[in-house]
């Protein structure tokens, strides 16, 4: 076996730095204004397809660099939980790209995760698993879904119904890699659009194995 690269570390954080952008922006649209007697799960909630939009936020966008600009520390206006966005990183394979979203992103957020294993039974049927699941309560809550690859779209329906029946006030899904021809849900962030083969690398394994690589890579005969 060897390794062909797909995409480099420079192509994906152009592509990471982009999303962020991209989720920043229609996020701070679709979250609810804040008010003194808003609670979490108040307010009408939004279908995750409508592309309908909230009133304004009181979310403060974080500066070009976070952190010492010009000999003074940046200061970020606090805000309530359920008033910043979720994003629930679906694991192992989002660890990394998780992490440099959630960097990257221009407004305050808040990180979980969650684990789900689908699995074959002798009759040929399958189920889904779940191993681990968001320890954040999710109700009136703005979540994205952060996938690493959206292939089959098999295990995903089974994923958004489990955070559905927690009530999140809108719900999208933010994938790294798209597999072209991909029939499951609509992924509404896709970094990159992929054809066949196997990918390793960006938190991505083959057998737990080269998930540290700091590209993507196809494995090739």
């Amino acid at each position: 076996m060897k390794l062909r690269t797909l995409y480099t570390a420079r192509d994906i954080e152009l592509a990471v730095h982009r999303l962020a952008e991209e989720i920043s922006r229609d996020l701070t649209s679709l979250l609810p204004a804040p008010d003194a007697g808003d609670s979490p799960g108040k307010g009408k909630k939004d279908d995750r397809r409508s592309g309908s939009t909230a009133s304004a936020t009181g979310l403060t966008p974080y500066p070009e660099v976070v952190g010492l600009r010009g000999g003074a520390r940046a200061t970020i206006e606090p805000t309530f939980s359920f008033e910043r966005p979720l994003l629930v990183g679906l694991l192992k394979g989002t660890f990394m790209f998780l992490a440099d979203l959630a960097r990257s992103m221009r407004i305050p957020v808040d990180i979980d995760f969650m684990r789900a294993r689908r699995n074959s039974d002798s009759a040929g049927g399958t189920s889904v698993e779940f191993e681990y699941e968001p320890q954040h309560s999710l109700e009136g809550r703005t979540v994205v879904v952060v996938e690493d690859v959206a292939g089959t779209g098999r295990t995903l329906p089974s994923v958004l119904a489990r955070l559905e029946a927690h009530n999140p006030r809108t719900l999208r899904v933010c994938a790294l890699v798209r597999r072209r021809g991909y029939s499951g849900p609509p992924i509404d962030y896709v970094g990159f659009n992929v054809g066949p083969g196997w990918l390793v690398g960006y938190g991505l394994d083959d057998r737990e194995a080269l998930r540290n690589l700091p590209c993507l890579c196809v494995l090739e005969d």
